[in-house]
């Protein structure tokens, strides 16, 4: 399971479940579960799980395949809008066949109008189906890394946890392993 949401009399929860230790992939994972909740493919008393990496699966040798799911596309597009900020991205007149190429147009595009490096390369990925390459160009930046420890802080700094029962709590912090 890469991401869930869930929601339940009224009040949506979001769980992500992908271990990607780079940022702007769980940032995107996120985006599309809010994503989902925000396009009202979500209703009331339900959940929806996404089990592969939003519109695609990244198998063993590297193929990809594409979902056709509109409801996973379209959370897709919302998150990808929402991480660039809107701004319209195009791949598909580059030739990026290295990982240190894409790292390099990504910092130049991250300078130029100011999104996080990491989401551009997320871009790249979804638009040109070239995960191997987007996931070994993310390891060049530094500041990448470690999203699961930086989850886990936003959770404990910010997380209303005396809103909820101390059995509910103690599980919450297993799950996160806090």
């Amino acid at each position: 399971m890469t991401g869930m949401i869930v929601n339940h009399n009224g009040r949506p929860s979001i769980i992500l479940g992908f271990r990607h230790k780079h940022k702007a992939r769980q940032l995107f994972v996120l985006a599309h579960e809010l994503a989902h909740l925000i396009l009202g493919h979500v209703a009331d008393e339900t959940l929806l799980i996404d089990e592969d990496l939003d519109s695609e699966i990244e198998t063993l040798n590297d193929e990809v395949e594409a979902s056709l799911d509109a409801e996973e596309v379209q959370a897709d597009k919302f998150a990808l809008d929402l991480i660039r900020g809107n701004h319209e991205l195009s791949f598909a007149h580059l030739k990026l066949d290295q990982p240190t190429e894409l790292a390099v147009f990504a910092m130049k595009e991250s300078e130029q109008f100011g999104i996080d490096a990491g989401h551009i390369i997320v871009s790249y990925a979804f638009e040109t189906m070239d995960w191997p390459t987007a996931n070994t160009a993310m390891n060049f930046f530094e500041n990448s890394g470690d999203a699961i420890n930086c989850i886990r802080n936003v959770l404990s700094e910010k997380a209303l946890l005396e809103n909820i029962s101390e059995e509910a709590r103690s599980y919450l912090n297993i799950l996160q392993g806090i």
